[in-house]
């Protein structure tokens, strides 16, 4: 039985110490908003993280899963059935924005949020002064020509809230996908197809920033597996932007 409310859900796999360090910083500020967070986490063997006593509001799930990559939607996936709140919130473990900034009440109005509007990568020596002054206002995300330092995050990717009962209904996440690239864009499209208007409701108020750590390691076999899933279902990277364009960000790419 669910109650009205949100309940974070960080999904973790094998984090290399940048990773973990942005884990850290992104689990000290949610820690004051006062929501119950998950650390959803992958393993192959044993755990990796001891993060139990950093707050009474975290608790720790572990599920193991073969393989070197992480199977992020089997991970969210998973998360529903520890969520006694009627929507979650998915945080990459990278991801910050003003989390309290976020007004609870009207999210949860939403099967599907997005609680950001734009998104910038930031390079490692950004991160390392983020950590001293976490001031998003002294962050550039325009250079006054083009959009060239904001990201379109649209949706499912970095940070995403929905409607667990709505979530579930249309069947998740795909969990064949496994390693990074068009989970999140699947479950766009899914929401979206066929052409049902706009489904998403974004804050349009709040920016967020991607905190850097190391690339992953691209192996192009699981790359190439993840796109045929993807182009199976018949989705492409062009629908997936006309309808960003049509729907939510119709002047993106202008100057």
């Amino acid at each position: 039985m669910t109650t009205p409310g949100m309940t974070v859900v960080i999904p973790v796999f094998n984090l290399d110490h940048a990773r973990l360090r942005n884990l850290i910083f992104i689990l000290s500020k949610l820690s004051s908003t006062g929501l119950k967070i998950l650390v959803i986490e992958q393993i192959q063997h044993r755990s990796t993280l001891y993060i139990e006593n950093l707050s009474d509001s975290i608790e720790h799930y572990k599920f193991k899963a073969s393989g070197s990559l992480i199977r992020k939607s089997w991970l969210i996936n998973k998360s529903c059935n520890f969520v006694h709140t009627s929507h979650i919130w998915v945080i990459d473990c990278d991801f910050y924005m003003d989390f309290s900034a976020v007004d609870i009440d009207v999210a949860t109005t939403y099967d599907y949020y997005q609680p950001y509007n734009y998104s910038r990568d930031l390079t490692m020596e950004e991160t390392l002064d983020f950590y001293i002054n976490p001031c998003l206002k002294e962050i550039k995300y325009y250079n006054g020509l083009e959009n060239e330092h904001r990201h379109v995050n649209i949706y499912g990717a970095l940070s995403f809230i929905f409607n667990v009962n709505k979530y579930i209904g249309i069947g998740g996440m795909d969990e064949r996908y496994i390693g990074w690239g068009h989970e999140d864009i699947d479950l766009f499209l899914k929401l979206h197809t066929p052409d049902r208007g706009k489904i998403i409701e974004i804050n349009r108020v709040d920016l967020g920033v991607h905190l850097w750590h190391p690339e992953p390691i691209k192996k192009s076999g699981t790359n190439n597996s993840n796109l045929g899933i993807f182009s199976e279902k018949g989705y492409s990277i062009d629908l997936a932007t006309k309808l960003t364009l049509k729907y939510y960000y119709p002047t993106w790419g202008k100057r």
